[in-house]
This record gives C-alpha cells, structure tokens and sequence, in this order.
C-alpha cells in the first residue's frame, strides 16, 4: 500500500494527539483519524457505516461522524481472527 503525504500526515497528527492525551481511551476522533488509526480510507469507513459492519460511531447533526477510540479499539479486538496453528 501506498502512504500519501496527505495520509501520513493524518497519521502523525493522530500520533501527536495520542501522545499529548491525559487519557486517550476517551478521545473522539474524526474519520479521517480513525481512517489512519484503522490503515483504511475514509470511504471504507462510510461504507462499513452504511452497512452497520463498521466500529461504533457518534453523529453529532447531520454530518458529523466522531469515533471513540475505545470503540475503535474493542472493534479492532473484536474483529481479531485467532488461529490455533492447526495441523499442516
């Protein structure tokens, strides 16, 4: 996969703004943070919204899409496949 400048950005900002946190359990983040956090697009965010596949979100209005990190986190978990090494 290919960073964009504009990704990796993104990416740093959401490093900048985890590391600055007193607690960033409870940080809200905006879909393109969550995109970088995720190391998906934005558009694969929306389309897992309308399909209701995605991790939990909060709409503020209409157009207004935050992402807690913990349920970022408990989706990533959640989603996680574990293997048992089974024979080869």
């Amino acid at each position: 996969m290919t960073t964009t400048i504009t990704e990796m950005s993104a990416w740093e900002l959401l490093q900048q703004k985890l590391t600055a946190s007193t607690n960033p359990d409870a940080l809200m983040l905006t879909t393109t943070e969550a995109a970088a956090y995720l190391n998906v697009t934005k558009n694969s965010l929306a389309v897992m919204r309308y399909r209701k596949k995605g991790p939990d979100f909060v709409q503020i209005g209409k157009g207004t899409i935050r992402y807690p990190k913990k349920a970022l986190d408990k989706w990533i978990e959640n989603s996680t496949v574990h293997t048992t090494g089974g024979d080869k």
